[in-house]
């Protein structure tokens, strides 16, 4: 395992340094937009507070305020004091309501009267404003667009309280100055706002580059085969994952460094910069997790580019939708653990509070430093490790092949539902997109019946001979329509078995499922006694397989196709190198070895796919047309590496050429229709025709 995952992760790092273009444009774009933007919107400011205002006696006489002044309650003791105590000071008009209902102003002055009729000496009133603000966003409330007119309803209101007692008293107003209590004005913070926002997007598109790349690499190994090719191989799914993780966040690590160094350059505290730094890592985790999951659900990496750069950054957009949810602590958590990008939305906020406070340190963050009351930092990290587990959990369900069985139930409900609406639209859309109609338990009724096979057309096996592929009652069925019907067919030890048909008999199609690329219908098959279906793993441990198509890393070379194959069936040691390089030899890529594959022609690839299969010392080795491509001396060199490595192997290959079938079979099976109408050695089949083929030349003299 061990083996198998280093060599797993080598791949994934070659992958990526020679895919350099991609990564400089990673990490180079993103880092453009900071440097520009960083130094105006985030560097540290000193303090988040203002001197406060300061107002003399004669302050509102020159600049009163435009609101005109309402109180409440409308009584004589009210109406009184309100109009006996107004003096030149005192600009603005008053007002009563009758009804706190009717009440249509900026402010309104509540007085506390006992007696509606008598004024009180000690006189309690309240200043409403009927404007409300409810948000978690302490640094964004409507507090500080009142401006100074709270502090001028409360002077106008004990002026004129002291003016009508002394005024009863004396006859006369008092001379009166009053001191506002030096306490920090409420400013609107634009610099903090602009922070959480520029922080948010810089952070995206660093992010954004990395989540593309992964997708896209990921799906082109899936697009191209490469990913199920390796599997055949007998490559562990957790390895795979593992070392694209792996490699994934070493590049991304990257990024994370030079992004809280930009910060640290812009004179933000040290302590802010580690706690940058460590929510970026698992914002990276989060983000290469979110990307595999992607990749799950598409199978072109064209459209898996679009796609995850889409919803990347639709889900920046729509993460501030869910701010409100962070009144509740416990729907926050259940929101950010589902939906990708909430958990570092929080994140914004409190780090961008925390670097506004220029006396933060680290001695403050055990207790967390907290920006909202009922958040800390520890919140925003449980979100997004509590989203990546919710990624890794449905890359896994797909990859286990529950999502398949899902869809499978789906397909029932659709199916059953749509038995009662017979005429409706709903249902013929449905068949079309869920495949209703290919169901293979449809098409298999109890009343099936295998073709009828000639016995004088299939030869009786040498007594001794070794079975090593067993095929029993095996039938695959594909829009319903039978592709595959095989009642019992055997594959034995120390022989190349060709399977000779014309296109579209179902070679490829038996090939798959004999390799476990296909689950059959119905039957099975058995290598060396193991169920291909049902213990995939364990049959390929001795498999090797050519496909009909070469699936080969263009970035590696053929020496690292090699090691990697033999390190995949952890077999990777001096003796198969050495058979390995000798292979190359006698198939003439000997002076090719150093050379990416992507460079070599389709013929050199053709034999490199060959090699590939008879690595580590594969036992059964399966060829789908291996001769493809190749001109006739290259098929007579191939033919010949066929027949010298058949000792203690089982060959299986396939072909649409006679000529290679009879010069390279040992045993030939013939293939139509998804049915094997013959089989034997080719003296077997020779023998119903006589002298083979017969050729009479006459010449005319005249």
């Amino acid at each position: 395992m061990t083996q198998q995952l280093c060599a797993l992760l080598y791949r994934c790092f070659l992958i990526r340094v020679r895919y350099w273009e991609l990564s400089v444009t990673e990490i180079g774009v993103p880092f453009l937009f900071l440097a520009i933007f960083s130094h105006e919107y985030l560097e540290s400011s000193s303090s988040i507070y203002e001197v406060g205002y300061q107002y003399d006696e004669h302050f509102y006489s020159y600049h009163p305020p435009k609101e005109d002044l309402y109180y409440f309650p409308n009584s004589s003791a009210a109406r009184r004091l309100m109009n006996q105590g107004v003096e030149e000071i005192v600009a603005q008009p008053m007002y009563a309501y009758k009804s706190l209902k009717e009440i249509d102003s900026d402010y309104i002055v509540i007085l506390d009267l006992q007696d509606p009729q008598v004024v009180p000496k000690h006189l309690n009133f309240r200043v409403v404003t009927k404007r409300s603000y409810s948000s978690f966003k302490t640094f964004d409330l409507a507090v500080d667009r009142l401006g100074p007119s709270v502090l001028y309803v409360q002077y106008a209101v004990t002026k004129q309280f002291i003016n009508y007692w002394w005024k009863q008293a004396s006859g006369d107003f008092v001379d009166t100055k009053f001191e506002v209590f030096p306490m920090p004005n409420h400013i609107y913070l634009w610099k903090l706002v602009w922070r959480v926002y520029v922080l948010g997007w810089v952070i995206t598109l660093i992010f954004l580059g990395t989540a593309c790349l992964t997708v896209q690499l990921v799906v082109q190994e899936k697009e191209n085969k490469e990913k199920e090719a390796m599997q055949l191989m007998g490559m562990s799914t957790f390895n795979y994952w593992l070392s694209w993780f792996v490699a994934n966040f070493t590049f991304g690590l990257i990024n994370c460094i030079v992004f809280v160094l930009i910060f640290f350059w812009n004179g933000v505290e040290t302590s802010e910069v580690k706690l940058l730094l460590a929510f970026s890592l698992v914002y990276l985790a989060n983000t290469i997790t979110f990307a595999f999951m992607i990749s799950c659900f598409i199978n072109k990496a064209s459209h898996a580019i679009v796609v995850s750069s889409v919803l990347f950054v639709l889900t920046r957009l729509v993460a501030p939708i869910f701010e409100d949810i962070l009144v509740n602590k416990f729907m926050a958590h259940i929101v950010g653990c589902i939906f990708y990008q909430t958990g570092i939305q929080l994140f914004y906020i409190l780090m961008a509070f925390q670097i506004e406070e220029s006396e933060f340190d680290t001695r403050y963050f055990w207790p967390f430093y907290q920006i909202l009351h009922q958040f800390t930092h520890v919140d925003a990290v449980a979100m997004l490790l509590s989203n990546t587990m919710f990624n890794l959990f449905v890359v896994w369900c797909m990859e286990t092949g529950l999502g398949d069985e899902a869809y499978l139930c789906l397909q029932s409900v659709l199916r059953v539902i749509l038995n009662h609406f017979p005429e409706s639209r709903f249902k013929s859309w449905s068949e079309n997109v869920f495949d209703l109609k290919s169901q293979p338990a449809l098409f298999l009724h109890a009343g099936f019946r295998f073709p009828e096979q000639s016995a004088h057309m299939f030869e009786v096996p040498s007594a001794g001979m070794e079975s090593e592929i067993e095929i029993r009652s095996l039938v695959k069925v594909f829009n319903g329509q039978v592709c595959v019907s095989i009642s019992d067919l055997e594959v034995y030890k120390e022989q190349i078995t060709v399977l000779l048909g014309d296109q579209g008999s179902g070679k490829t199609t038996l090939f798959s499922l004999m390799a476990g690329i296909l689950a059959p219908t119905r039957g099975y098959v058995h290598v060396r006694h193991i169920n291909v279906t049902r213990k995939p793993l364990e049959a390929r441990e001795n498999m090797g397989l050519c496909r009909q198509n070469d699936v080969l890393f263009d970035q590696l070379t053929c020496r690292e196709h090699i090691a990697l194959y033999c390190n995949l069936k952890e077999r990777y040691t001096a003796v198969s190198k050495k058979a390995a390089y000798g292979m190359l030899f006698e198939l003439g890529l000997m002076d090719k070895t150093g050379i990416l594959v992507g460079t070599l022609s389709p013929g050199e690839r053709r034999k490199l796919s060959v090699a590939c299969a008879f690595v580590a010392d594969s036992k059964i080795v399966l060829l789908d047309e291996p001769s493809y491509g190749l001109d006739h001396s290259s098929c007579y060199d191939l033919w010949l590496f066929l027949k010298k490595r058949r000792h203690g192997r089982t060959i299986f290959m396939t072909s649409r050429n006679l000529e290679e079938a009879d010069g390279v079979g040992d045993r030939i099976m013939i293939m139509s229709k998804g049915c094997i109408k013959c089989c034997g050695s080719p003296d077997f089949l020779r023998k119903p025709y006589g002298e083979a083929l017969v050729v009479s030349i006459e010449v005319s003299l005249a």
